[in-house]
């Protein structure tokens, strides 16, 4: 018999993380938290649970995360020794220079969380068999209840009444925009459409209408805020939505760029040399902003449809919109077997 040993799901250092980065970023990344479902009970070290708690009620009541604020806060209640003291909590402070990775920290996180919630219901009905009095069937059915209590509450949305109005409050509270609006990154389409995440979007016109920019444009907005966003190009392939998205971050047209670049090679101007290094840079610039967002281009067309330009112009519909739908890797599998069960593709 092999001899090995097994340690319980946990990951210290992703916890460490996404710690220190609502401490960097608190606004935005204690929204991802939410979406996550993340809670006290997440934190497989018990100083880190008290410490996300006293981050979120400090936060929630308007008051700064600086050390002193924390280390006070955690005094006050009688906790502050039992995270490690102060020495342990100025290490979170200097743990990450940045907060670009808090979704994978807390996705980290959370999986260590639900894989400790399925060993304990393991070992709960593994004790319970032993018992002369188990009964099996009631307990599987209990086992059931329990599995599925997990994996709806690890589902996008689906948060207890407790854990929405906390939301609500910590949003009103903090200034921030109500996280079930879709922002299209311009303004004042923003107060006319209020989008909902909710809602199945349908944006319907005719060739050259702006349909796959808008669609894209709001993408590009929501993985800005810090969402992990699916987009499912028909008409476009990856490449020319990635490369307009590119542009409209950069401020400068992919093809001006090229254009630029070759003037200055086959010229001896300095000046045009100094332009084409300037659109280069910002160019790059915006391809590597938008490269570490968590945004996923799927192309292709289902079977049997037919763009608009071969039927009936403004009546077809030809985008759809899921951000957000899904966290795990059947994303888009699950979003494209949506799109082809819709009327019309």
């Amino acid at each position: 018999m092999n001899d090995f040993t097994q340690t319980i799901p946990h990951d210290l250092n992703a916890e460490k993380g996404v710690l220190a980065s609502i401490l960097l970023a608190p606004v935005a990344v204690l929204s991802l938290c939410a979406s996550a479902c993340i809670t006290k009970s997440s934190f497989y070290i018990p100083a880190h649970g008290e410490i996300f708690e006293t981050i979120t009620e400090t936060q929630a009541a308007s008051k700064p995360l600086d050390f002193i604020v924390l280390a006070s806060a955690l005094r006050d209640r009688n906790k502050l020794d039992q995270i490690g003291g102060a020495a342990a909590l100025n290490e979170l402070y200097v743990f990450l220079p940045t907060a670009a990775n808090a979704s994978h920290y807390i996705g980290i996180v959370a999986k260590a969380a639900l894989a400790r919630r399925a060993y304990s219901l393991g070992e709960k009905l593994r004790t319970a068999a032993f018992d002369a009095e188990f009964d099996p069937v009631a307990a599987l059915a209990e086992a059931q209840q329990e599995i599925v209590a997990m994996l709806t509450r690890n589902r996008a949305g689906a948060k207890s009444t407790k854990e929405i109005i906390r939301e609500i409050c910590f949003e009103v509270i903090n200034g921030k925009n109500n996280s079930d609006v879709l922002p299209t990154g311009i303004a004042g389409m923003d107060a006319m459409l209020q989008l909902n995440r909710s809602d199945y979007l349908v944006i319907p016109g005719p060739t050259s209408s702006g349909k796959s920019a808008l669609a894209a444009q709001i993408c590009i907005a929501m993985a800005k805020q810090g969402a992990r966003v699916l987009y499912v190009p028909l008409e476009m392939s990856a490449k020319q939505v990635l490369t307009r998205a590119i542009a409209s971050e950069s401020g400068w047209n992919a093809d001006r760029v090229r254009g630029i670049t070759i003037a200055a090679s086959r010229q001896n101007n300095p000046d045009l040399d100094k332009e084409a290094r300037e659109a280069q840079v910002k160019f790059s610039e915006g391809a590597y902003k938008i490269a570490n967002l968590d945004l996923a281009v799927r192309e292709g067309a289902p079977a049997g449809w037919k763009s608009d330009s071969e039927g009936p112009r403004g009546i077809q519909v030809m985008n759809a919109l899921y951000p957000l739908l899904s966290r795990d890797r059947q994303a888009t599998k699950a979003v494209y077997e949506i799109i082809k069960q819709q009327p019309g593709y």
